[in-house]
């Protein structure tokens, strides 16, 4: 075999493999999931969108009650939203609890636009709510639910979700 050969062969080699490492659901936030636990909450992301980071940084501060499942394709979690009346057009970063009722929250702030756990800012994110056919949920503002069924990813909702989940058994799917 001639060395081009054999560099050919080897370069294909080492793409099987990256293309290999590179697919699937693998959890790049490495929660750390209880036995304990009796709920599971979803968080559906991609590695390389910066809310999805932010939002994981969050839980991973957070002294979680519930196990944490990420994964890079919620497609299995559509007809659960369907059936709630959610509709997901494959956005992410969104969290799904599924109980009694599901809850989903979609979206998180970045770094810049977090402002005291709202996006942009409590007035602002009511106001964005309102603008977008929402309502918001407690008064003051906490959390928007927005027409959709999801509701806007900011800290407040989701440490609903997560409160929710842990109160009210959110099943493993």
């Amino acid at each position: 075999m001639k060395k081009s050969t054999l560099l050919v062969v080897a370069g294909l080699v080492v793409i099987v493999w990256l293309l290999s490492t590179s697919k699937g659901t693998k959890n790049i936030f490495n929660f750390k999931n209880n036995p304990d636990f009796k709920s599971t909450v979803y968080f559906v992301y991609s590695p390389t969108c910066p809310h999805c980071h932010e939002l994981a940084d969050y839980l991973q501060g957070l002294n979680l009650t519930v196990n944490v499942k990420a994964v890079t394709d919620g497609r299995f979690l559509v007809p659960y939203l369907q059936e709630a009346g959610i509709s997901w057009q494959y956005s992410v970063p969104v969290m799904v609890g599924i109980s009694d009722k599901v809850i989903a929250v979609e979206g998180y702030p970045s770094t810049e636009q977090n402002i005291e756990g709202y996006f942009g800012g409590q007035t602002y994110e009511s106001q964005l709510c309102t603008s977008q056919g929402g309502y918001a949920d407690g008064l003051p503002y906490d959390f928007c639910h927005l027409p959709n069924g999801f509701l806007l990813g900011n800290q407040n909702a989701v440490d609903y979700l997560l409160n929710h989940c842990k109160e009210n058994t959110c099943k493993t799917v």
